[in-house]
């Protein structure tokens, strides 16, 4: 089974859609679209329309760089979610759960 922060996302140009530098030359990211409820980012505060940039410091750009953080032995680690949300850069921790049964 493998690690879940249960929620949608898609691919965007970061650096468009807030004008900023981030200070990593990280210009993507992957914006939140839809979140389970009760699920982990979701318990974190993460909202959609937030636009992850980093999961424990690993880039956001594709999916398969979060899914790749995302193995059974993540689950119950916390990890760190930098994101972007109202044109700011912060940060949040969330608890790994592990992956619903689909």
């Amino acid at each position: 089974m493998a690690g879940s922060l249960a929620g949608g996302s898609e691919s965007v140009c970061a650096r468009s859609l807030c004008r900023k530098d981030f200070g990593d030359g990280q210009s993507s990211g992957l914006m939140v679209m839809s979140l389970a409820a009760g699920g982990p980012a979701a318990n974190a505060g993460i909202v959609a329309g937030d636009i992850v940039l980093s999961v424990d410091g690993v880039s956001a750009r594709r999916m398969r760089n979060i899914t790749a953080r995302l193995g059974t032995d993540s689950i119950g680690r916390t990890i760190d979610l930098r994101f972007i949300r109202g044109g700011l850069v912060t940060s949040r921790q969330a608890m790994i759960t592990e992956r619903p049964n689909s």
